[in-house]
C-alpha cells in the first residue's frame, strides 16, 4: 500500500549492536518478551505503518564486529540508533581512545553518508565505583556530545537507571529489564521525534 499524498516516505530505521538492542533476558538467554526490549517499545510508541524498523543486535556484540558497510549500510537506513562500546569495556577493558576510534569507525562513514545518527551512551552504572571502566565510559559518554549526532540518548543520566542493582535492572545487574527498557525507548523516542 503506497503511502498518501502528501505523506513523508517511511523512513528506515536500523537499530544496533548488542544485546541491549537485541534486548536480552538473562534468565532464559532469549529476548525479552512483551513488552519487549527498548526496540520493540520504540516501535510501539511511534506506531507508523509507513516506519521500517531492523534489528541489528546481538548479544556480546563489540563494535569491532560490525561495520557501516557490512552490518549497517546494507538495509539503507534513513537513522542509525547506535548502542555500543559496554561489550568493548566489559570483554577488553579498552581505554578512552581506543573506545573513541571504535565507535568512530561506525558512525563516521553513516554521517558521510547523509544518515542521521541517534547514539546512546554506555550505562557507566554496571561498573563499581572504583572500577576504572566506569570513569572511561563517562568520559566517553561525553565525547559523544561533540560528534554531530541527531540526538544522543542520555540513558546515564536517568536517575532510574543509575543504579544496575535497581529495579530496572534484571538479576545479573547489566542488563535492563522491561520497565528499564521503556525508559531507554523514551530517550530515543524523544531524539527521533525531531527527525
Amino acid at each position: 500500500m503506497k503511502p498518501s499524498a502528501g505523506r513523508a516516505r517511511a523512513k528506515t530505521i536500523v537499530y544496533g549492536i548488542d544485546s541491549y538492542t537485541w534486548g536480552y533476558d538473562s534468565s532464559t538467554g532469549l529476548r525479552l518478551t512483551s513488552p519487549g526490549g527498548y526496540v520493540d517499545q520504540v516501535e510501539a510508541t511511534l506506531n507508523s505503518p509507513y516506519r521500517k524498523a531492523i534489528n541489528a543486535g546481538v548479544n556480546l556484540r563489540r563494535l569491532t564486529e560490525c561495520s557501516w558497510l557490512g552490518t549497517f549500510e546494507p538495509h539503507r537506513p534513513d537513522v542509525l540508533v547506535l548502542i555500543g562500546g559496554l561489550n568493548d569495556l566489559i570483554l577488553e577493558s579498552v581505554n578512552l581512545a581506543t573506545l573513541q576510534s571504535r565507535a568512530s569507525a561506525v558512525f563516521t562513514p553513516a554521517l558521510s553518508a547523509g544518515v542521521s545518527v541517534v547514539y546512546g551512551d554506555i550505562m557507566w552504572s554496571v561498573f563499581g565505583a572504583g572500577d576504572p571502566r566506569r570513569a572511561t565510559a563517562q568520559s566517553f559518554n561525553a565525547w559523544l556530545d561533540s560528534q554531530g549526532f541527531a540526538g544522543v540518548a542520555h540513558f546515564s543520566d536517568d536517575a532510574g537507571l543509575a543504579d544496575s542493582s535497581g529495579v530496572n535492572f534484571q538479576a545479573d545487574e547489566t542488563h535492563p529489564n522491561q520497565a528499564g527498557h521503556g525508559i531507554m525507548a523514551g530517550y530515543v523516542v524523544s531524539a527521533l521525534r525531531y527527525l
